[in-house]
């Protein structure tokens, strides 16, 4: 398993296990701990690693029906056309976060973003800014860090011109180190997480699930899904 699959481990079974709970709320608890999540990985995590990577902003796109993987690590909203995360190093503690052309109240009252815009103020965005290296969501060892499709990547060149295009750089090595580096709260949801296994798979192998001599691994299978 790779650094990068292991980086979103930890998302990817919070939303499993979650699902299976009933109990009211418990998908806005799940929105909660995933905000908590992504609110301090931005804080403490996204400027050692753009920094580490000599990068001074970072761009993901995202397109209707066409989400990067990395969407739900910034947190998911609706995109008409084309829709801009963006990170910029501006000097200072803190980096700023930027949604462009992605919606929704989730994404607005989560707290994570200084600016929300449309997608057309991309070019001025970038222009205040004058950032020198660009990265984006292109890779060639890491699948789950190429999410750029070639089209998104002639759409940028063109809206940002000539100029910022030649300072495109891959995104891989930042995106990997992003995911990979865990925060306080991210342990906590392992530990969370593995309860809700071990729960999961009590209940699995119990007589409330299991008839003997009736009930097929097949039928335990998709009870636990």
């Amino acid at each position: 398993m790779t650094t990068f699959s292991r980086g979103i481990y930890p998302t990817l079974l919070l939303l499993l296990l979650a699902a299976n709970g009933n109990a009211a709320g418990e998908a806005q608890t799940r929105w909660e701990r995933m905000n908590q999540i992504r609110q301090e990985k931005f804080d403490l995590v996204l400027p050692e690693v753009m920094r580490e990577n000599n990068v001074d902003m970072w761009i993901t796109v995202n397109r209707e029906g066409l989400d990067d993987p990395l969407t739900e690590d910034f947190g998911e909203g609706y995109v008409g056309s084309y829709g801009y995360y963006v990170f910029s190093d501006n000097g200072g503690d803190r980096i700023e976060r930027a949604i462009l052309g992605i919606g929704t109240a989730l994404v607005e009252d989560n707290g994570a973003y200084d600016i929300i815009g449309n997608a057309t103020d991309l070019r001025a965005f970038v222009e205040e800014r004058d950032p020198q290296k660009i990265a984006l969501n292109y890779a060639r060892n890491i699948g789950a860090a190429d999410g750029l499709s070639y089209t998104s990547y002639q759409k940028l060149s063109e809206e940002l011109g000539a100029t910022y295009a030649k300072r495109f750089v891959s995104a891989e090595k930042l995106a990997s180190d992003f995911r990979s580096r865990r925060v306080a709260s991210e342990i906590a949801a392992f530990a969370w997480a593995g309860e809700m296994s071990r729960n999961i798979a009590e209940r699995a192998f119990s007589n409330d699930v299991i008839t003997p001599g009736k009930t097929t691994l097949a039928d335990v299978a998709w009870w636990m899904r």
